[in-house]
């Protein structure tokens, strides 16, 4: 059998491990790097970090990433992890 992650949402992460996942995946803030953080939901919990929490920066950090890392994006996973989070402002 294939190996596959998990699609359901998982729990929030606390402040500074979402910070270190942003880094990890190539986001630049002042923090160490989670190296192996999950893109998807990383991508995930930073948009709901700007749309729900009003974080600009990191929107604005989020957007630029997508602007030049978008290649390397699940697509598809994105698509699920965005539809079962439970904020109608990330899933918009």
């Amino acid at each position: 059998m294939p190996f596959s992650r998990p699609t359901s949402p998982e729990a929030r992460p606390a402040a500074d491990a979402l910070t270190a996942r942003m880094v990890g995946i190539g986001m630049n803030f002042a923090a160490d790097a989670q190296v192996d953080a999950d893109i998807e939901s990383t991508l995930v919990y930073a948009s709901a970090l700007g749309m729900d929490d009003g974080e600009l920066r990191v929107l604005a950090v989020l957007t630029t990433w997508l602007g030049v890392h978008h290649s390397h994006v699940n697509a598809d996973r994105l698509v699920r992890l965005v539809h079962a989070h439970p904020s109608a402002r990330v899933r918009a």
